[in-house]
C-alpha cells in the first residue's frame, strides 16, 4: 500500500483535532425561553493562577440585559451548564463605528475558581502552548477548530439527555501577504487559513460541502503540525482566535493572533505581566472596555 502526502496530513489532522477538543467550549445563548442556541466558540486559557475563557467579541455581544429580555451566555462542563457572568473584556467600538467595523473583534470572560473546577483545570491552554511569533516560513499544517451552529443543536428547557456538542476541523495552508492587503488587515495582527467550498474534502478524499461556518468564531487557529524538521512532527500551537470567514478573490478564514488577547489580557489584568509573552513581529497597542 503507497501512503500519500494527503494521507498523511489527513491523518495527521485527526489525530491532532482530538487532542485539540479540550481546550475549546461551545457557547450558548439562553434569553427568557430558557432554550439554549449556538453562539459561538470559545478558548480555555490559564495565565499565573487566573483562568479565562478567550472569544470573539462579537459572541461576547450577544450577552445583553434590557428592561424586557436578556440573553446570558452558557457552556458545559462535565454535563452540566455553566453561566459565564465572571468580569469580561472587549476591543473598543470606534465611535460612528459597529462590530462589525472591529477589524481586532477579541475578548474574554475571567472563571471563578469553582467554574474552572466544573471546567476541568486540565482543559486549560498555557502560554508556552501559544507562538505569538508564527509567519508562515516553514513547512506546516495549519487548522481551524470550532463549534458551528450548523452541527450543533439547541436545547430546549426540557432537555433530558447528554448534552454532546459537534466541533469541526478544517485544515488547509496559509493566505500570502496580498489576502493580508486585500482583506484590509496586517500580518502582524492577523492570520488568514485560504478557505474553499470546492476543494474540501472528507478524510479518504471524498469531496465535501464546506459546512456554515458561523458559530466558528471564538474558536482555535492552530499551526497543527510542523514538517521537514528534525523531529518530523511537533505538539500542536495556538497562533489565534477565529473572527470571521471573507468570501472573497483572496478571502478565507480570519483570525486575529494571539498577541492582541495578551495585549488585552496585560492591560486588564496588570499582575499577569510576568507571565504574558510579547511578540517578536510587532509592538501592539489593544483597547478594551
Amino acid at each position: 500500500m503507497i501512503i500519500t502526502l494527503r494521507d498523511e496530513v489527513e491523518k495527521t489532522a485527526v489525530n491532532v483535532a482530538k487532542t485539540l477538543i479540550k481546550h475549546h467550549r461551545l457557547i450558548y445563548g439562553v434569553g427568557p425561553d430558557q432554550r439554549l442556541d449556538p453562539v459561538g466558540s470559545g478558548l480555555l486559557l490559564r495565565v499565573g493562577s487566573s483562568h479565562f475563557l478567550v472569544t470573539a467579541a462579537h459572541v461576547l455581544d450577544e450577552n445583553t440585559q434590557s428592561p424586557d429580555s436578556f440573553c446570558d451566555l452558557v457552556t458545559y462542563g462535565q454535563r452540566l451548564p455553566v453561566i459565564l457572568q465572571g468580569a469580561s473584556f472587549r476591543t473598543t467600538i470606534a465611535e460612528g463605528k459597529t462590530r462589525e467595523d472591529d477589524p481586532l473583534d477579541v475578548g474574554f470572560i475571567e472563571l471563578p475558581d469553582a467554574q474552572v473546577a466544573q471546567l476541568g483545570v486540565d482543559r486549560f491552554l498555557e502560554p508556552s502552548q501559544i507562538d505569538l511569533n508564527d509567519k508562515g516560513d516553514s513547512p506546516a499544517l495549519y487548522g481551524a477548530f470550532g463549534y458551528p451552529a450548523s452541527l450543533n443543536y439547541s436545547i430546549e428547557p426540557d432537555w433530558e439527555s447528554p448534552v454532546n456538542p459537534t466541533p469541526f476541523s478544517y485544515t488547509s495552508q496559509l493566505r500570502s501577504s496580498a489576502a493580508h492587503v486585500e482583506l484590509g488587515v496586517s500580518q502582524a495582527t492577523h492570520l488568514v487559513l485560504a478557505a474553499s467550498n470546492r476543494k474540501t474534502r472528507a478524510p479518504g478524499g471524498r469531496k465535501v460541502k464546506l459546512p456554515d461556518l458561523r458559530g466558528m468564531s471564538g474558536g482555535g487557529f492552530w499551526r497543527y503540525t510542523e514538517y521537514g524538521q528534525a523531529n518530523p512532527v511537533k505538539a500542536p500551537c495556538l497562533l489565534g482566535v477565529l473572527i470571521e470567514r471573507r468570501r472573497c478573490k483572496d478571502g478565507g478564514i480570519l483570525a486575529a493572533r494571539m498577541n492582541l488577547v495578551f495585549e488585552a489580557l496585560r492591560k486588564a489584568y496588570p499582575a499577569l505581566d510576568p507571565f504574558l509573552p510579547r511578540s517578536e513581529i510587532a509592538d501592539i497597542t489593544v483597547t478594551m472596555v
